[in-house]
């Protein structure tokens, strides 16, 4: 599937999270690709709902792991 035949953007952001500087540089990466839709581990979504001010563009996040019921129905109703 190519991403340029559906206008879609990807952009990997491992190193991102490890990094000291994290939200900062994340969130002007999002912003600089201006992605709409973010897939991302189960891990990593405390960090991109707590910069969902910073990324305006994003209008939903993905999680490609399973999460717990709870935890579900909150970022469902998000």
């Amino acid at each position: 599937c190519n991403a340029h035949t559906f206008s879609l953007k990807n952009m990997c952001q491992c190193q991102t999270f490890c990094s000291k500087d994290a939200p900062a540089h994340l969130s002007a990466r999002i912003n600089h690709a201006e992605l709409t839709v973010i897939f991302a581990s189960a891990q990593h979504l405390p960090t991109l709902l707590a910069l969902r001010s910073r990324i305006p563009r994003v209008k939903m996040i993905v999680s490609i792991d399973d999460l717990p019921e709870e935890p579900k129905r909150i970022l469902t109703s998000w």
